[in-house]
C-alpha cells in the first residue's frame, strides 16, 4: 500500500496542474475595444451556439461570426439573451476595425486610451 503512495501524490499534483490548462479563457483581446464593457460578457457555457463559443477565441474572423451569427438569428427570431446581447455590442465595436477578409485589426489601445484622457 505505501508504495502506491508516490505514485498516487504524482498523479494528484499532475491533474491539479492540468485542470487549468483545459479550463475556457473569459475574455480575448477583443474584448478589450473601446465601446465593449468586457464585465457584460457571460460566463462560457457548453450550452452556447457555435457564433457564441466563437467569442472565447482567438483569433476570430469577423465575416465568419457575423455569418454564422445572422443564419442563427434567422432560425430564432425573438429570441434574446445575454450572450445574443453581447455579440450585437461585441459586433458593433468590433466592426471598424475589420478589414473587408474578416481579419480584425488590434487597435493600438494605449494610444487610444492616452488620446481619449487627453480630451476628457
Amino acid at each position: 500500500m505505501i508504495h502506491y503512495l508516490p505514485k498516487t501524490l504524482i498523479l494528484l499534483v499532475i491533474c491539479c496542474f492540468s485542470i487549468p490548462v483545459f479550463s475556457q479563457k473569459q475574455y480575448t483581446s477583443y474584448d478589450e475595444f473601446p465601446g465593449i464593457i468586457k464585465s457584460y460578457k457571460p460566463a462560457y457555457s457548453n450550452d452556447f451556439p457555435f457564433w457564441a463559443k466563437m467569442l472565447y477565441q482567438e483569433p476570430v474572423n469577423f465575416n465568419d461570426i457575423t455569418h454564422v451569427f445572422d443564419t442563427y438569428i434567422a432560425g430564432h427570431h425573438g429570441e434574446e439573451n445575454a450572450i445574443i446581447r453581447y455579440f450585437i455590442n461585441w459586433r458593433r465595436a468590433v466592426k471598424s476595425y475589420a478589414l473587408p477578409d474578416g481579419t480584425i485589426v488590434l487597435p493600438d489601445l494605449i494610444n487610444i486610451t492616452g488620446t481619449f484622457s487627453k480630451h476628457n
